[in-house]
């Protein structure tokens, strides 16, 4: 494999040192979920042997662990929203540049990165985690880098870094092949790269229920812009709803300039046709050192070509990392901190504004990099009757 000169390591804002997260099961889940942190609950009842449908929340955690030659250990979690278990599932060594990993309870698998070397340089590269038998296969050997992973069918959503940019892509399990939302072209060192930039810190948060994600991205060639990269004009966001079969079903361009003056940081579907969009700005104090991160929320209407500036459906969350719902809106997993100062994974009720936990931070190292809201079946719903 031959390794581009220089790689974009697009782990800023993906090395989470804060992860909060909350969701809501409307129907199927009545009990409050727990207060819990990795410490108190290691184990539970499985899921895939209680109930064939529905979801659950993978979780990806890190922690220091000096047993291993990296230094952390990536801890594998489930969330069951109808028990309220949480069950770690794997542990394995933090061998990438960025923590990344799904449970499938489907295929019985994880999914993760691992850095593979080569001439004296390390690459990320996918693994499979064989759940019964413990055993890791490497499944590809031609990007240099993830952002993130989720399983659709039989394939993985992604986002890779064949060279420099960061692309949306699709691997088929089977086929052991990719198919890529922007087709890829040479750049000026010579190698395959895309024309277009997924924004690295926005989780592709695929809905099972609309059978679509939220891709924000932007020109490749935009990234280098003098007049961006000095902050003297704001880069232009294209927002799309994608689908699993990477076919775009509805973008939108007309970005209010008051967005516009702020960083992309997290997205998600919220119904057939709108998606909720979180920008975030760093504050600073007369002196230009960081005081505060600011956030904004904007509610983009597809099918009427609008984008409109909201009031935070999270009053509570002081800071904000992702989130996803699937009762369109009524209420979210939400990763970040809340005002209390405590942080980890939460479930975030709209109609009250309850928090209530699922999984928290440690103050000994231990963070939620990030998590998936998965549909048991694996399988999209577009197509069915969705209410």
């Amino acid at each position: 494999m031959k390794i581009p000169k220089m790689i974009l390591f697009v782990t800023a804002a993906l090395a989470v040192s804060i992860g909060v997260f909350g969701l809501k099961n409307r129907e199927q889940s009545t009990t409050p979920p727990p207060q819990t942190t990795p410490e108190q609950d290691r184990s539970g009842a499985g899921i895939a042997e209680e109930r064939k449908e529905g979801e659950y929340l993978s979780i990806t955690y890190t922690s220091e662990d000096f047993t291993v030659e990296s230094g952390r250990m990536m801890t594998f979690y489930t969330y069951d929203p109808v028990t309220s278990v949480l069950e770690n599932r794997a542990e394995l060594p933090y061998e990438s540049q960025y923590a990344l990993g799904v449970v499938s309870l489907k295929d019985e698998k994880i999914y993760y990165t691992k850095g593979v070397g080569y001439e004296g340089r390390s690459v990320d590269h996918l693994f499979e985690y064989d759940l019964a038998n413990g055993a890791s296969t490497m499944l590809e050997d031609v990007h240099c880098a993830y952002n993130d992973i989720i399983p659709v069918g039989d394939k993985l959503l992604l986002t890779a870094v064949p060279a420099h940019a960061v692309g949306t892509a699709a691997f088929d399990l089977q086929k052991k092949k990719f198919d890529y939302l922007y087709e890829m072209s040479r750049n000026e060192d010579g190698y395959m790269d895309f024309p277009y930039v997924t924004e690295p810190s926005v989780r592709l948060n695929y809905n099972y229920k609309y059978g679509r994600f939220v891709n924000v991205y932007t020109k490749e060639k935009d990234r280098y812009d003098a007049k961006i990269t000095t902050g003297k004009k704001p880069i232009k966001y294209h927002i799309a709803l994608v689908d699993e079969d990477l076919n775009i079903t509805a973008e939108y361009h007309g970005l209010k300039k008051s967005f516009l003056d702020y960083t992309v940081s997290a997205a998600c579907q919220i119904t057939a046709d709108r998606a909720l969009v979180l920008v975030k700005k760093d504050l600073m104090d007369d002196e230009d050192d960081f005081e505060e991160v600011k956030h904004e929320f904007y509610m983009i209407d597809f099918s009427e070509k609008s984008c409109k500036k909201v009031k935070s459906p999270f009053p509570k969350m002081k800071y904000i990392t992702n989130f996803v719902t699937s009762d369109d809106g009524q209420s979210y997993y939400v990763s970040g901190m809340c005002m209390d100062g405590t942080s980890g994974l939460f479930y975030y009720d709209c109609s009250t504004d309850e928090v209530k936990t699922i999984l928290l931070n440690s103050v000994k190292g231990g963070y939620v990099v990030n998590f998936r809201l998965i549909d048991l079946d694996g399988a999209s719903k577009k197509g069915e009757d969705v209410g």
